[in-house]
């Protein structure tokens, strides 16, 4: 697992390629949210966070003693939906 940045080419925005923003933070929750993701079938990428393209109150953000990432993720070609028979 990794939590680096994608390279340049990577989405900036969840709409591109089916990619979904689903967790904006740091350490160690940031590993934490790839794993679980990763283990439920989907690609994950992960992204510097840009508090300048955040709508509404972004000072948390801004003051955060550690680097900020947008985990994004899509589901990989031929993953079903999470198994229904587990619920």
């Amino acid at each position: 697992m990794s939590t680096e940045p994608a390279p340049d080419d990577a989405p900036v925005a969840p709409e591109i390629e089916g990619w979904e923003a689903k967790y904006i933070g740091g350490e160690p929750r940031l590993s934490e949210q790839v794993e679980l993701f990763e283990e439920l079938g989907f690609q994950t990428r992960v992204e510097p966070f840009d508090p300048d393209k955040c709508g509404g109150c972004n000072i948390c953000f801004r003051d955060s003693p550690t680097p900020v990432m947008v985990l994004y993720v899509r589901k990989v070609d031929g993953v079903d939906e999470i198994d229904d028979e587990l619920f």
